[in-house]
């Protein structure tokens, strides 16, 4: 129980350790990320991105594609695939959006 209450020593919020689980139900395929143990190549590596919890929330609401237009500029995205939006919604993009920003990184 305290191994996946946190991450390289960092103590996640219940919030985050739910996200966890939820991240790798639905993001591990395609991002990278240690403390989901999750080696996805085709979006960022979100280790090395180390994103805010307001930029994965507006990532999940909003998708994202390659080459983004100016019209579409809410969907512009950092990796190299197309993440289509609403993967996870409500409290659960909450919870993922808490664990990636609480664990990136370490």
């Amino acid at each position: 129980a305290n191994a996946s209450a946190q991450v390289g020593g960092v103590k996640l919020t219940a919030e985050a350790r739910s996200g966890r689980e939820l991240f790798g139900e639905h993001c591990a395929v395609c991002h990278t990320l240690g403390a989901a143990n999750a080696i996805g190549k085709v979006g960022p590596n979100l280790d090395q991105v180390r994103p805010s919890k307001s930029l994965v929330l507006h990532t999940i609401a909003n998708g994202c594609l390659p080459n983004a237009t100016a019209a579409t500029q809410n969907e512009a995205c950092l990796g190299q695939g197309v993440m289509p939006s609403e993967v996870v919604t409500g409290k659960d993009a909450q919870d993922v959006a808490s664990f990636v920003a609480e664990a990136a990184g370490h």
